[in-house]
């Protein structure tokens, strides 16, 4: 959710002991293996937490990272992550730049495990990049994230606004949680 005042945190941490229990029973089931989604920021404190549980039950974990936001420079709150994960954690990454970045950085070896499974595989492309034929014809686009400034959502809604302007039949089309009170008043006025 998008809680961002004093209860952000209790409310993160019952959610995280929510998962633990959650790991628990899976692993009393016979789960042997954890998927978890890597947190761009302090988020990962949290999955530290959750990782830590899965090494003790003996899991095998898939971290899937999403944000480059701790590949721009050394994070410590990354090493302890892969320190509590050790020889358990495999790595999901986006592209294959992502990934040698990752190792660059923080010394994550080359391993069988690792894979690279970029956003877009599940997406039915056209074996040819696709335009419009007429003037007339729909353009529909869409934006599938964080609705936020860095993910593009000011870019959209000015697509949007541009496309109203030039009377061109089409739609944009977003879907996901909009966290800050900005960017809802200026997807609500768009």
């Amino acid at each position: 959710g998008a809680a961002r005042n004093r209860f952000r945190h209790p409310v993160r941490a019952a959610r995280t002991l929510y998962a633990a229990v959650a790991l628990l029973s899976a692993r009393l089931q016979g789960g042997r293996t954890a998927y978890l989604s890597c947190d761009g920021g302090w988020g990962r404190i949290y999955l530290c937490a959750l990782a830590l549980v899965g090494r003790l039950l003996g899991m095998r974990m898939r971290l899937h990272h999403h944000s480059y936001a701790y590949l721009d420079r050394p994070d410590r709150l990354m090493r302890v992550l892969l320190g509590i994960g050790g020889p358990a954690l495999s790595h999901v990454f986006l592209s294959p730049g992502m990934r040698a970045r990752f190792r660059a950085l923080h010394g994550a070896e080359a391993g069988a495990r690792d894979i690279v499974l970029s956003n877009a595989v599940f997406l039915r492309t056209p074996a040819a990049p696709r335009v419009a034929k007429a003037p007339d014809e729909p353009l529909v686009v869409g934006l599938l994230a964080n609705l936020d400034a860095a993910k593009g959502l000011h870019e959209m809604t000015a697509l949007a606004a541009h496309l109203a302007a030039l009377g061109r039949p089409g739609r944009v089309a977003l879907a996901g949680p909009v966290r800050e009170r900005e960017d809802r008043a200026r997807l609500d006025a768009a």
